[in-house]
């Protein structure tokens, strides 16, 4: 057995709104036909014996689901494209791009327009390799938000800041977002060794002042 699988089936509720969705962050074309009396949109793939596949299907006992087994879709040798077009194709992030490891490469994991948990994989290098000469400039910064005191336009303030951190991110200054369960925090690894920098431009992010903790730590390890 060459490939554990062989074949994947993504269950959706409406047909033609998940093959927009899932036309858009590919930028592609899924191939549209029915399949014992289920429709199915197959994803572009290389027909032969050896190559794994799968489509989006709709039909009888086919129900999208946030929990369970997790399907990783290809997103090429750079993830950030396709996980950039998520949100504008009316998809969720709930897994930024984080790396596994140098072997298997990295992950992100989205919720997609029918309720789908599903994740991007991509072997391919970080947009903004780390170089051994700045390895060690680090500074680690941990968020705790205060969930009883949130503003009402708190989603409006989360996705603005959702937007500066992508743009950090683009830019090198951020080179690791995790977040923690329930959305009751983050950590965040800036590039930049200086604390005092960090906290500056941290004081910018748009729920700054809706945190219950922040904590700075300069890191010294190489990772």
């Amino acid at each position: 057995m060459k490939n554990a699988i062989s074949w994947f089936q993504i269950p959706v509720i409406d047909f033609d709104r998940a093959v927009k969705f899932y036309n858009t962050i590919f930028a592609t074309e899924l191939t549209l036909t029915e399949g014992l009396g289920n429709k199915v949109a197959m994803f572009p793939y290389e027909r032969s014996p050896d190559t794994v596949g799968g489509a989006l299907y709709k039909g009888p006992g086919f129900e999208p689901s946030d929990k369970g087994t997790l399907v990783l879709l290809n997103a090429g040798d750079d993830l950030a494209p396709v996980l950039e077009r998520v949100e504008e194709g009316g998809g969720k992030i709930t897994l930024p791009k984080t790396q596994i490891s140098s072997e298997f490469g990295y992950i992100a994991h989205i919720i997609d327009t029918e309720g789908n948990k599903v994740a991007l994989h991509s072997k391919g290098i970080a947009r903004n390799p780390v170089s051994q000469a700045d390895s060690k400039n680090r500074t680690e910064v941990i968020l705790i938000l205060d969930q009883e005191n949130l503003p009402p336009n708190y989603q409006d303030l989360l996705q603005q800041e959702r937007e500066l951190v992508g743009k950090l991110r683009a830019a090198g200054t951020i080179v690791h977002v995790f977040l923690k369960q329930h959305g009751t925090g983050a950590i965040l690894i800036f590039k930049e060794a200086d604390v005092e920098k960090v906290k500056a431009l941290m004081e910018t992010f748009p729920l700054f002042k809706f945190l219950k903790s922040v904590e700075y730590q300069s890191l010294t390890q190489n990772f």
